[in-house]
């Protein structure tokens, strides 16, 4: 059977979905369908796209069938360990770089919470805007150790200066912070489960997922909270600029909002929407004490 052929009938999924996974079992580029089309696939090549189409069909999302994810640019290493980037974190990313940008003179300390597959630090550190006589240190951690694994791979990939570690939130670098030099700032960045079970429950498309990077208690906020009070001690005596990035469900924006201004009357807050117009970055700004 032809490319050509076994292309057309390919009923599900889309065109271009059915396009990448044959590319992913011939090792070849999108270009060579086109310019070979009437190349023959072998027997085991048919199997094995077929057994492809089969789990895509069923629901499980193209990026952990070929293996990889674009993201910001930067093509990122995913499987079932980890989340598979999405565009609008892209946001996240952006907001960050902008705020190491506007402190490009200063030292940067970024320390992204939740890494999963490292996509957030590694797109970071591979665009950051750096002065040679500036240092910037680059931090990571993450609760699960298959994920660490995924996310060690993307920074070989992509040659990038990040510090994984494992363990929750901010406590494997707490004691990192201390002692930094008076010309430091510290930006935290975090795309933690923000769904509740109900919406885990609603939405087919992210049920091969893995649940624990999805989901979290009280009504999505959960690790945000923890998050937050982990970071009540940093504001209280590290004397430094301090930068937390948080991506949010929508409807968590007022909430998420009103909890901070409780536990940090003196905080900024600042919220961004993505390119649908929905409240994507919740921003909390401290400034020196």
């Amino acid at each position: 059977m032809t490319i050509a052929t076994l292309l057309q009938q390919t009923k599900t999924p889309s065109r271009t979905e059915a396009s990448l996974l044959l590319c992913h079992v011939l090792t070849q580029k999108k270009e060579f369908l086109i310019t070979h089309s009437d190349d023959t696939v072998s027997f085991w090549q048919q199997r094995a796209y077929k057994r492809l189409v089969k789990q895509r069909t069923n629901g499980t999302p193209l990026a952990y069938l070929v293996g990889h994810k674009e993201f910001y640019g930067l093509d990122f290493l995913v499987n079932k360990h980890t989340l598979v980037p999405r565009p609008e974190t892209e946001l996240l990313v952006e907001l960050a770089l902008q705020e190491q940008a506007r402190h490009a003179d200063a030292q940067t300390v970024c320390i992204d919470v939740g890494t999963g597959s490292g996509c957030i630090p590694i797109a970071m550190q591979a665009n950051m805007t750096v002065h040679a006589d500036v240092p910037t240190v680059c931090y990571a951690t993450d609760t699960s150790y298959a994920a660490l694994k995924v996310a060690y791979k993307n920074a070989a990939k992509h040659t990038a200066r990040v510090t994984f570690f494992y363990g929750n939130l901010l406590e494997p670098v707490l004691h990192r912070l201390q002692g930094l030099n008076d010309h430091t700032h510290i930006i935290i960045t975090a795309n933690l489960p923000y769904l509740t079970e109900e919406q885990f429950q609603n939405e087919p498309s992210i049920q091969k997922e893995p649940k624990s990077a999805l989901v979290a208690q009280d009504t999505g906020l959960a690790l945000y909270k923890e998050l937050l009070t982990q970071v009540q001690p940093l504001v209280a005596h590290v004397s430094l600029p301090i930068s937390v990035f948080m991506e949010i469900d929508p409807g968590q924006a007022e909430r998420l909002s009103g909890y901070v201004k409780k536990i940090f009357p003196m905080g900024q807050t600042h919220l961004y929407k993505d390119l649908t117009g929905k409240n994507r970055v919740l921003k909390v700004q401290f400034s020196c004490v």
